[in-house]
């Protein structure tokens, strides 16, 4: 019975000791996954996302209004008083037909129907870019098309901004080699690629001031236009055969010296021949003189 109860005893501390080490081992083991998350937050938080994020915001505008001129006149000067400007405004007419009626034989009347419209591109402060679009709205009389968008530029920004660091971290250590170097032979290679870093950064910077401008100014293009209008215009109708034909008075002038320059061409013409004349004249005078 003895003999039972120590093996049984045995078995049981056995046990006791093979758990304690699977607890060990797993705690060892939740410790090292804890440890592995806790580096990989570590990592992850090298390069942190921005708080607030930056849009490019854009609208495209398409409606009728009642007066081109007076609403082109009336967006200028809200986009001044948003503290924005006007980056284009081409206007221009369409003309849709085009009929000529004659009314007097060297008159006719031009009737043309035409719609007036303009492209406005406008740059405005981002702040009032709601602000803009609300203020359009009663001009419009119908509105054909409208389209907005918001593009997230936060992770372009955060982009430049890291290659920037990295550009400036190239620069010193380029620098220092320039330093370092006796010769030219050590410090061309160093100074040519200091050179390309430094270009790099230049036009990374300009591609980011490009980018900070969008997200500070908004864009909206607008494109109005009026109801088709007509014009109507009384013009000289050149095609008449009044304006073909010339003045009497001046017809008859012409006729007349038509006539005296004809005269003067014929007496020329018979003066050619005075010889002719002179030898029939004697010859006529001869021939009555022998009859007699």
């Amino acid at each position: 019975m003895k003999k039972y109860i120590i093996i049984s005893t045995i078995s049981l501390a056995i046990g006791l000791v093979s758990c304690a080490e699977h607890k060990s081992e797993s705690g060892a083991e939740s410790y090292e996954t804890a440890a592995l998350d806790s580096a990989s937050v570590t990592m992850e938080g090298d390069i942190s996302l921005p708080a607030k994020r930056q849009f490019v915001r854009t609208a495209q505008l398409n409606f009728r209004v009642k007066d081109v001129q007076k609403t082109t006149n009336d967006i200028t000067e809200l986009t001044k008083k948003w503290g924005g400007f006007m980056t284009n405004s081409t206007m221009s007419s369409n003309v849709i037909s085009s009929q000529d009626v004659a009314i007097s034989q060297d008159s006719l009347m031009r009737n043309e129907t035409f719609e007036l419209s303009n492209q406005i591109t406008l740059r405005i402060p981002t702040v009032y870019f709601d602000d803009a679009l609300i203020a359009l709205q009663p001009y419009v009389l119908f509105m054909e098309s409208q389209s907005i968008g918001a593009n997230d530029v936060s992770l372009e920004l955060l982009a430049s901004q890291v290659r920037k660091s990295r550009f400036s971290s190239f620069e010193k250590k380029y620098n220092q080699e320039i330093k370092k170097g006796t010769n030219l032979k050590d410090t061309a290679p160093a100074t040519e690629s200091l050179y390309h870093i430094q270009s790099q950064a230049d036009t990374r910077q300009i591609e980011t001031l490009a980018l900070k401008d969008q997200v500070a100014y908004s864009t909206i293009n607008v494109h109005i236009y009026q109801p088709a209008q007509v014009h109507r215009e009384v013009l000289a109708n050149l095609e008449s055969e009044a304006f073909k034909r010339p003045n009497f008075g001046v017809s008859l002038i012409e006729s007349v010296n038509q006539g005296w320059y004809l005269f003067q061409d014929l007496i020329l013409f018979f003066t050619r021949f005075w010889m002719l004349l002179i030898l029939g004249g004697l010859g006529y005078w001869g021939f009555r003189k022998m009859k007699k």
